[in-house]
């Protein structure tokens, strides 16, 4: 073994150990002269509380012969040929593959340190261009975690919509996920769990959903459905006129929302005059925008909402220049190519399989880690 072998090569060397203590001579009390213990000058096995003495003082007494002598550390010292020992510590190893050999720990090189900033898990690139279209867009969008998100145009995204509900995934599934990812974002605006304690209930939010056409109106019902949910006062705004046109759709959110025993009102007029903690507009989509803001019932909503200090939370708006400037905006499947003005963009999961992503020509893989909703930063 390594010690013997460690012993062989001092002894070698002339080295001496330290000089040998011999307790049983210094001992006051002899081992071999037992007369003391019993009284009588007999011998007899010393009892526990002996034993316990004695050795106490074979450790503690010292002897005066090895006080005297003063051990010369630095002469010792120097008649260690170190390299001379790790040589033939080295010798006497290299045939023996099967001996775990404990001089190469003595000579591997120390790990490199590393930054706070550094991963230590290896040195693997991460490619932060994780998602591409195909198609040549001048804006692009990056994470928090610096994934970068490309814009689509509305063509690709009609694509993307029709590959969507041909494998099922249809408008009521992505309602749910929209209107799920809206409610986390009204409740960041809201203040979150200061507003919403069990003794605050005096003093509740009011959210106001202003509801317009199409799919658009289908998220705002379902919003406030969530939002309702959470004990948040909700009064939606669902055009009269828009009644004729709604689709079965947005019938059914509507009767949803209608049994959580909140407010439905159709006339900009009768839209609260008290203080309003938010405000969500669901008024346009990407389809027919330009259309619905000549709307008197639009126009009327928006100068409702103007004269307010609440924040705003636009869903799936269109990308032109909103006339209601919002403080968040949520997206989803990819965003589309959205102004400044549209204020701080989210992209909701919608839990959209990759391969309805590669039906379309889109290479797809998930930027959203642990969150359900990202948000998304202009890239400069």
């Amino acid at each position: 073994g390594f010690q013997p072998l460690m012993s062989t090569i001092l002894d070698k060397q002339g080295f001496r150990s330290s000089p040998k203590k011999d307790v049983r001579s210094r001992t006051p009390n002899n081992r071999n002269q037992m007369g003391g213990l019993g009284g009588h000058g007999g011998t007899r096995t010393p009892n526990r509380h002996e034993r316990f003495r004695m050795k106490d003082e074979d450790c503690f007494s010292p002897s005066v012969l090895d006080m005297n002598e003063e051990f010369d550390f630095e002469k010792n010292l120097a008649m260690f040929d170190k390299e001379g020992v790790m040589a033939e510590i080295e010798q006497e190893l290299s045939n023996k593959p099967d001996i775990i050999r404990l001089v190469d720990t003595n000579l591997r090189r120390p790990e490199p340190k590393y930054r706070n900033d550094e991963n230590v898990l290896g040195n693997q690139v991460t490619d932060y261009r994780q998602i591409e279209t195909g198609e040549v867009m001048e804006t692009e969008y990056s994470t928090d975690a610096g994934l970068i998100v490309p814009a689509i145009s509305l063509q690709l995204r009609e694509r993307l919509q029709q590959v969507l509900q041909e494998h099922g995934f249809d408008t009521s599934k992505q309602t749910e996920l929209m209107a799920r990812g809206a409610t986390d974002l009204c409740l960041q605006l809201l203040g979150g769990a200061h507003r919403l304690a069990a003794n605050n209930t005096h003093q509740l939010p009011l959210a106001v959903i202003l509801c317009g056409a199409s799919k658009s109106a289908g998220y705002g019902l379902a919003t406030a459905r969530h939002l309702a949910g959470h004990g948040v006062r909700t009064q939606v705004y669902l055009p009269e006129s828009m009644g004729r046109h709604n689709s079965k759709h947005v019938e059914q959110e509507l009767r949803l929302y209608r049994l959580t025993g909140g407010k439905v009102v159709t006339k900009p007029k009768d839209l609260p005059k008290i203080s309003v903690d938010l405000v969500v507009n669901a008024l346009e989509d990407e389809e027919m925008c330009i259309q619905q803001r000549i709307q008197p019932w639009h126009r009327g909503a928006v100068a409702w909402a103007e004269g307010l200090k609440a924040p705003v939370l636009a869903i799936d708006p269109p990308p032109e220049i909103p006339v209601l400037n919002p403080r968040m905006s949520l997206v989803s499947l990819l965003p589309l190519a959205h102004p400044a003005q549209a204020g701080q963009l989210y992209l909701a999961n919608l839990g959209i399989p990759k391969n309805l992503f590669k039906e379309v020509g889109i290479k797809y893989a998930s930027p959203f880690g642990s969150k359900f909703t990202i948000s998304l930063h202009p890239c400069s």
